[in-house]
């Protein structure tokens, strides 16, 4: 069977999106075409009050596949292809933010970049006190641009959204609660 990079299971009202592209959930066209199926296929699933989003890894997703970001600064061809990714991107977060479910990120390791734009589009956030989350994209001379700086800024403010984008920092699942990137930290067993 083609690995589906994100599976779906409906039990009752709880729908849940495992993402399952080894080893770091890294995004690519394939991987938020498949995230845009999920979505469709949900909005036309009445019974079903709660998305639920957790990974089957150990980290929850690393952003966008280096590889492929690495392979895309060499040329213009390249260039236009990351432009179109980020704006599918945008597209199918905006239609998970705009899904009318209650959405639930669990976050149980990293989450950064792309990957935690993901999390920012759910209406809640839970995350391992070891994870490590944020935006860490101007390390790398880029931006944030599936949403995060909008997303951030609003859910935990301007302040906090300057120090973490600004800065490329990651935190910690206690850190992420009292900052307001999450409303809750728990040990990662549980």
């Amino acid at each position: 069977a083609v690995h589906p990079m994100i599976s779906l299971a409906i039990e009752g009202a709880v729908a849940t999106a495992t993402l399952c592209r080894p080893p770091v959930n890294a995004i690519n066209e394939e991987w938020v075409a498949r995230l845009d199926a999920v979505l469709e296929a949900l909005e036309r699933a009445p019974a079903v009050g709660v998305l639920w989003i957790r990974s089957s890894e150990r980290v929850f997703c690393a952003g966008a596949d280096l590889a492929l970001m690495r392979s895309i600064f060499d040329s213009p061809a390249g260039r236009e292809r990351m432009i179109a990714l980020t704006r599918r991107m945008q597209e199918v977060f905006a239609r998970l933010e705009a899904l009318p479910k209650v959405t639930l990120a669990e976050i149980g390791g990293a989450a950064m970049g792309g990957g935690f734009e993901l999390a920012l589009a759910c209406d809640l956030r839970i995350v391992s006190e070891t994870a490590r989350i944020g935006l860490p994209e101007a390390r790398l001379g880029l931006l944030p641009a599936a949403g995060g700086t909008q997303r951030m800024t609003r859910i935990c403010g301007e302040a906090v959204a300057r120090r973490l984008i600004l800065g490329a920092e990651l935190v910690g699942g206690d850190d992420a609660v009292g900052l307001g990137l999450a409303q809750w930290a728990a040990p990662a067993a549980e």
